[in-house]
């Protein structure tokens, strides 16, 4: 566990985190989400989002049936790498936007806005 920026030399203080730690853990449990991620929402959501991605992709059980549309011939049709390019690009671009602040680039705010508009595209087709 990282030491966060305002850990203190007092002890009293250092207590008081630990127990707003824990609160944020039990609320993590019980709500999906704690107060202090919604400090930072946009950020918390993305690196849940690439972090079930990532799962996804290794998991590697299956892709979604749109696939099919444009080749209904399962023989000729590359949906499983389709798939791949399509997981990693949503990855990257959410991995890019974790990365907000004032030095955020251009090519950093499209890679995000790809990743956002694909993920809405393929969203009912994101499970395992």
């Amino acid at each position: 566990m990282s030491v966060p920026y305002r850990w203190s030399k007092h002890p009293l203080e250092n207590i008081t985190w630990k127990l707003k730690e824990i609160k944020w853990f039990y609320q993590r449990g019980k709500r999906g989400y704690s107060d202090r991620d919604v400090w930072d929402f946009y950020t918390y959501l993305l690196r849940v989002f690439a972090g079930g991605l990532k799962e996804l992709k290794e998991n590697e059980i299956g892709y979604p049936c749109t696939c099919y549309t444009d080749n209904k011939d399962p023989e000729k049709c590359d949906c499983e790498n389709k798939w791949d390019m399509l997981l990693d690009k949503m990855i990257a671009g959410f991995k890019a936007g974790i990365n907000y602040d004032d030095s955020f680039d251009e090519e950093d705010m499209k890679k995000c806005e790809e990743a956002l508009d694909v993920f809405k595209e393929y969203f009912f087709a994101l499970w395992d």
